[in-house]
């Protein structure tokens, strides 16, 4: 009989077969995180074999096993009898293409391979990113969320548009949602802080105290008349994947080289080329800049580097996966681009904005430091 000791001594073994048994019973990594009350950095160690706190493992793999209604022994014992397939890349894009209803031969058909090569692809034969990034755009999803990197769930199916107005403005801010985020505005209303996802590729943290006023509009509700609406907002119809690509695209165009054929495929160039255009020139290269809204509205702009030396990503998920009162740093800080190191008081801000790719980045090149 084995004991839950046993399982530190066989992490890399272990993580294998919690992968496959996650596999097997139909979770994403989003979901069985949020299922046990752990985080996906941790989900990521323990998968990957690199917790090195015997404490902290036992602790964690205990929620795992609770969640699975498993014990060490059923995890172990299976382990000498079934292969894992570690050569193969498991992949979300079966389970995606039937959500959308769609068949083996449209898919194939409409990124211009043989209908063979999605069979291959789906089966777990790597695939060139530039095919990965062409189902994306076809699923309207995201390359990370194909492979079941993301952090944060898909935002994809619009419901509406959350209105945000900080606490000494008359202004509202609008953002395009799912109901799902719907559903997370309502719940997480009375928290100390608030992360809400957006289906346009930002992550909000707001501070709740320096909130005045929420607004949930649904697609079908009438322009409001009592505040302000910005016509500019989108209603969240691009794919994750065309912000995903975009900084591999403006490279290659500043080179005046085309990008290679298995990093983004001509079609996908083509939609790069009008999605940019959606942008002014100096816009587009701040893009990816932080927002911060002050109370009065005013909003600075810091050109931090998420994933180095800053807590901001980390702070932001883990008030997102575990409520706002997890949390108690008064200053968040990151470097900008220039060195500067940058501290900022969460407390006399109204709300961050965040780029949703560059924080999933971020959060995935923390595991890997760590």
């Amino acid at each position: 009989m084995y004991d839950i000791g046993d399982l530190f001594d066989k992490q890399s073994t272990v993580g294998a077969r919690l992968e496959a048994v996650l596999e097997e019973r139909g979770y994403t990594k989003v979901k069985f995180c949020s299922t046990a009350k752990i985080s996906r950095p941790t989900l990521d160690k323990l998968l990957s074999g690199s917790i090195t706190s015997r404490t902290n493992y036992e602790k964690h793999m205990t929620k795992v096993l609770d969640t699975l209604n498993m014990t060490p022994d059923m995890l172990i014992g299976r382990i000498q009898t079934q292969r894992i397939q570690t050569q193969r890349v498991h992949n979300q894009v079966r389970t995606l293409r039937n959500q959308m209803r769609m068949k083996e031969k449209e898919l194939a058909e409409y990124i211009g391979v043989p209908i063979e090569r999605i069979k291959e692809i789906e089966a777990g034969e790597e695939a060139t990113l530039a095919e990965l990034r062409d189902i994306a755009v076809v699923l309207d999803t995201s390359v990370r969320n194909i492979l079941e990197k993301n952090y944060f769930p898909l935002q994809t199916t619009f419901w509406g548009h959350v209105g945000i107005r900080p606490l000494e403005s008359d202004r509202f801010l609008w953002f395009p949602i799912t109901a799902d985020t719907r559903e997370l505005i309502w719940k997480e209303m009375e928290e100390k802080y608030q992360v809400i996802p957006c289906m346009n590729n930002k992550v909000l943290l707001l501070n709740m105290d320096k909130i005045a006023e929420i607004v949930l509009l649904d697609d079908a509700s009438d322009q409001p008349s009592f505040a302000n609406w910005d016509p500019q907002v989108d209603c969240g119809e691009t794919p994750l994947v065309f912000y995903e690509a975009l900084d591999d695209y403006l490279m290659y165009q500043e080179m005046g080289e085309e990008p290679p054929e298995d990093t983004i495929s001509g079609k996908l160039k083509i939609c790069l080329e009008n999605f940019r255009k959606k942008w002014e020139d100096d816009e587009i290269y701040y893009r990816d800049e932080l927002q911060i809204y002050c109370p009065n509205g005013k909003v600075k702009q810091r050109d931090i580097c998420l994933g180095e030396n800053e807590n901001i990503s980390t702070n932001i998920f883990h008030i997102y996966a575990f409520g706002g009162d997890v949390v108690d740093e008064k200053f968040f800080y990151g470097e900008d681009l220039n060195g500067a190191e940058c501290f900022f008081n969460i407390e006399n801000i109204s709300m961050i904005e965040v780029p949703l790719v560059k924080i999933e980045e971020a959060l995935e090149q923390s595991v890997e430091m760590s």
